[in-house]
C-alpha cells in the first residue's frame, strides 16, 4: 500500500499547554495510528519541555521538525519562535524536499 506523507503546522507554541496545542498533538497521534501515514510536524518554537510532544515523538512514523536546527541558514526574527512568514518558508522547503500529499495548517489568519 502507498504511504501518505503529511506535513502539519500549528501556529502555536507546543511548550505551552492550550487547546490548540492539544489539538495539534492529538491530530498527529490519530494520524500515527495508520502505519501507512508518515507525518512531519513543524514546530513553531524550540522545544523546552516535552509535556505535549512526548506522546507523538514515540511514534516511528511521526517526526518533529525543529525550525531552527533543521533550517540554520534561514532568517529568524525572534530567536525563540518562528513567525508566519518564516513558517511558510520552512513549509515550502520541506514540501520541495519531501513532496507531501497533504499539508495541514492551523492558526493562520
Amino acid at each position: 500500500m502507498r504511504q501518505l506523507k503529511i506535513l502539519m503546522y500549528g501556529d502555536m507554541d507546543l511548550n505551552i499547554m492550550d487547546g490548540s496545542a492539544v489539538w495539534l498533538t492529538s491530530m498527529a497521534s490519530m494520524l500515527a495510528m495508520n502505519p501507512n501515514v508518515k507525518t512531519d510536524v513543524l514546530l513553531k518554537a524550540k522545544e523546552q519541555n516535552t509535556r505535549l510532544t512526548s506522546g507523538i515523538s514515540n511514534f516511528s512514523n511521526v517526526r518533529l521538525v525543529e525550525p531552527f536546527q533543521t533550517f540554520p541558514d534561514l532568517a529568524v526574527t525572534n530567536g525563540n519562535r518562528i513567525n508566519v512568514a518564516e513558517a511558510l518558508t520552512r513549509m515550502e522547503a520541506l514540501d520541495q524536499q519531501h513532496h507531501y500529499h497533504l499539508i495541514i495548517i492551523r492558526g493562520f489568519a
